[in-house]
């Protein structure tokens, strides 16, 4: 990523920007992105999180259609 953003921008900015951008997706702060913290990084939030979805997701979890969700169906 370095590499490409200096052939755009001067590496002063170049590296500050890849050092934000890493710590972004770096959210447990251990030097390294593991693979769910690159996905989390790259999902839409608008569109997973949309109510349509929310709703889905919540159905699917509650089997008996209680309203609810308890212990068994988790």
């Amino acid at each position: 990523m370095l590499i490409g953003m200096t052939e755009i921008y001067d590496k002063n900015f170049a590296e500050s920007e890849c050092t934000r951008i890493f710590k972004m997706f770096d959210s447990d702060g251990n030097g390294y992105i593991e693979y769910e913290e690159f996905l989390a990084a790259s999902v839409d939030k608008k569109k997973l999180l949309s109510e349509k979805n929310l709703k889905a997701t919540f159905k699917m979890y509650d089997e008996d259609d209680s309203g609810t969700i308890d212990k068994k169906e988790i």
